[in-house]
């Protein structure tokens, strides 16, 4: 009898140290719960810093190309407008000198009408006179045309090399655009996750072959950046789906042990409501208090831990009792 006495005394303080060692486990789990949760709202918080950063620097490109386009669109403009005011003045200037050549030659005729008395030779050496000067001036007329038609030329031709510069490096630009997106694209496609974002990685491949590598444009390069920004944050979803995939299952396996399997339901309804390929940050979020409302109520009906299963796992075990062994209880049967 002294015997049996002291093995329950032995059993007594040891089931005492499991209980306190239960509590503190689960106390642990409680904290490293609420630190899995802290860190998962500071990794949310960045990654929305992130996307707002990205914005900005999406919105600032933007404007930098939309004011690159509009002076580019200006100095088009004001080359064909110089352009056209530099050929109307030539014009102007040489229907100037046709009328004043015209003039002059109108002069010399009336005078050689006049003096036709004066005799044939004088006449005719005026006529040639006449017929030189309107010719020199005639050349003269012309090279000073053809001098101005040569500037207008050279003009036209520097604003024709400087508007093929400014598009020049405009595709230089989209072109190291695509290049980084489609670096960004294949790192995202590297993930782990990738394969289950079905939806968004069509999206955004199908948003890469709309972009022509030779002659991308601003719209698809924009369409493209916001499929791969859609493809990120479905794989960002489905990291943090995963992470309360392995919580379910924690506390699936507790309900069981528990006996409380059919308060799972809603946590089954919130899990294939996050796990659509439409879900958003809102659906995972009401997942993730599914999970905790199940949790909180596991530990008021269990008394705050999963004991049920280890009490089940002794219940059922093949050990038998000797006589003096402290795991025993005084019906013979093991109690760890």
């Amino acid at each position: 009898m002294p015997t049996t006495e002291t093995s329950v005394a032995l059993s007594l303080a040891e089931l005492t140290q499991i209980e306190e060692a239960r509590i503190e486990r689960e106390r642990f789990e409680r904290a490293r719960d609420r630190a899995e949760r802290a860190r998962a709202e500071q990794a949310e918080r960045e990654r929305a810093q992130a996307a707002l950063a990205a914005q900005a620097q999406a919105e600032a490109d933007a404007r930098a190309r939309q004011a690159t386009d509009q002076a580019a669109e200006r100095a088009r403009i004001e080359a064909r407008e110089r352009v056209a005011a530099e050929v109307a003045r030539i014009e102007a200037e040489a229907k100037v000198r046709l009328d004043a050549d015209n003039a002059v030659r109108a002069h010399e005729l009336t005078q050689l009408r006049v003096r036709r008395e004066t005799g044939r030779r004088r006449r005719e050496w005026l006529m040639g006179a006449a017929l030189t000067l309107v010719v020199g001036l005639g050349g003269v007329g012309a090279w000073h045309a053809a001098g101005r038609t040569a500037q207008h030329e050279r003009v036209t031709a520097e604003l024709r090399e400087r508007e093929h510069s400014l598009v020049r490096e405009r595709d230089e630009s989209k072109r190291a655009e695509l290049q980084s997106l489609e670096r960004r694209h294949a790192t995202l496609l590297a993930r782990s996750r990738a394969a289950d974002a079905q939806t968004a990685r069509q999206t955004a491949e199908s948003a890469r072959g709309a972009v022509d590598p030779r002659a991308p444009s601003h719209d698809r390069l924009r369409a493209f950046a916001e499929a791969l920004d859609g493809l990120e944050a479905r794989l960002d979803t489905l990291d943090v789906v995963a992470r309360l995939d392995r919580r379910a299952s924690d506390l699936t396996a507790w309900s069981v042990s528990a006996k409380r399997a059919r308060r799972l339901e809603a946590v089954r309804v919130a899990a294939r409501a996050a796990k659509a390929e439409t879900a958003g940050s809102d659906a995972v979020v009401a997942y993730e208090r599914a999970l905790d409302t199940l949790s909180h109520e596991l530990a008021e009906k269990t008394g705050g831990g999963p004991a049920g299963a280890t009490g089940e796992a002794v219940a059922g075990s093949t050990r038998t009792c000797t006589e003096g062994d402290p795991g025993c209880g005084l019906d013979g049967r093991p109690l760890f």
